[in-house]
């Protein structure tokens, strides 16, 4: 990509899902343990939260796409997304709320999620926008399937969260995804220096 405005754009879509994922899937494996601070009613809740969750991996995509066409000047683009994004979740909201109440909302949420992907999709195409799906499934996968052994091994969700991100991290390094510059800016952005400072794997792993 030679345009600056389609690189940065990348850019900030995989730096954004690098840090979204393994959180989303870390907050998985936690879920019960966050629900259960607000009442053990809330315990239920935690098959909607699932889908919720599996939504922040389409939204960076489309919301970049939408930025993207919006900085083009394609205003009609950005109208489109908004459209087929909210049209089918509202009409999803009111067929499956009454039946199905906080599933069913998450659910509705996901949907609308997910038609707002498709033609955001389609808008990059007509953009000229190139997306690198080989990335972004290896930047997807490799956390959600970290997070799948543990829950099925059933490991205490801290060591979960542990394997999550240092093995996520540690392999977006070694298949390039990312590089330890753009793990410094994360961590930087983020002020978790300090935090880091300490954590002896991890200054490893960036070579401090």
């Amino acid at each position: 990509m030679t345009d600056d405005r389609k690189r940065l754009t990348w850019k900030g879509i995989k730096l954004v899902l690098v840090i979204i994922v393994p959180v989303a899937v870390s907050l998985f494996l936690c879920s019960k343990v966050i629900l259960g601070f607000f009442g053990a009613e809330f315990l239920a809740a935690d098959r909607a939260l699932a889908l919720l969750l599996a939504s922040v991996v389409l939204i960076p995509i489309a919301k970049g796409i939408e930025t993207l066409a919006y900085a083009y000047g394609r205003y009609r683009y950005v109208l489109l997304i908004g459209l087929v994004t909210n049209i089918p979740r509202v009409l999803l909201y009111i067929v499956l709320v009454p039946s199905y109440g906080a599933d069913g909302a998450a659910l509705a949420f996901l949907g609308g999620t997910l038609t707002g992907f498709i033609c955001s999709v389609i808008v990059a195409s007509r953009i000229g926008m190139i997306l690198f799906w080989k990335q972004i499934s290896l930047i997807v996968f490799l956390p959600v399937g970290i997070g799948v052994a543990s829950y099925l091994l059933q490991l205490h969700w801290v060591l979960g969260i542990v394997l999550v991100f240092s093995v996520s991290f540690a392999g977006y390094l070694l298949l390039k995804i990312i590089t330890r510059r753009e793990i410094k800016e994360i961590i930087s952005s983020l002020r978790l220096g300090p935090l880091v400072e300490k954590v002896w794997p991890v200054k490893v792993l960036l070579g401090d």
